[in-house]
């Protein structure tokens, strides 16, 4: 049977900042009449997408019992 591995709080709350930072990211990007302000919010927002999936990666990565993919 496989064994579920959770996220630790740590993780989680990088996440949870992540998502908070790209939240911001995404409403600059539809207020700015910058283009260069634009460029670099898209940018960190890519960055922040991911962060969030590197997180979430590691935890099936130092599973034993990854599945195929």
């Amino acid at each position: 049977m496989k064994k579920t591995r959770y996220l630790t709080n740590d993780e989680l709350n990088r996440i949870r900042n992540e998502e908070d930072m790209l939240k911001g990211n995404i409403n600059r990007m539809c207020v700015t009449d910058s283009l260069k302000e634009l460029f670099s919010m898209y940018d960190f927002a890519l960055k922040r997408i991911s962060t969030i999936y590197n997180i979430n990666l590691e935890k099936f990565l130092n599973d034993s019992e990854v599945d195929n993919i």
